[in-house]
């Protein structure tokens, strides 16, 4: 579904995933317990955009998974659960509650512990 810039349940789903990324952006580290004191201001700026931009992210999958539900509610196409609906679903719920940035760092630093294995148990240097 497109952004009709004439409909304002349009205006209002925007306004308020702009809202809640803001919050999320300025709010994540006491959300989440993150310690800030010490902390210079690029890591403070860094965290706001991480967190912003994973809030965002989960938004806008959230109006990419309503659109095809509310397509295929109106009886334009048959209404089924797909893989990527799925994963849609995921993103959607991890960014607009706030844990979509958590969850990469996670993902990549788990990447990262299992890369540094492998390579020591054949031999290679972590």
């Amino acid at each position: 579904m497109n952004f009709d810039s004439s409909s304002l349940w349009h205006w209002l789903y925007f306004l308020v995933a702009l809202a809640m990324s803001v919050f999320y952006g300025l709010s994540a580290c006491a959300i989440f317990s993150v310690p800030t004191e010490k902390r210079p201001t690029s890591w403070r700026f860094h965290q706001f955009w991480l967190n912003f931009l994973g809030s965002g992210i989960g938004w806008g999958a959230a109006w990419a998974l309503l659109s095809s539900v509310l397509a295929c509610g109106s009886g334009s196409c048959p209404l089924s659960v797909s893989a990527s609906a799925v994963l849609l679903f995921f993103l959607a719920f991890l960014g607009t509650t706030g844990h979509l940035p958590a969850a990469i760092v996670g993902l990549i630093g788990g990447i990262n512990e299992f890369v540094a294995k492998l390579l020591a148990l054949i031999g290679g240097k972590p």
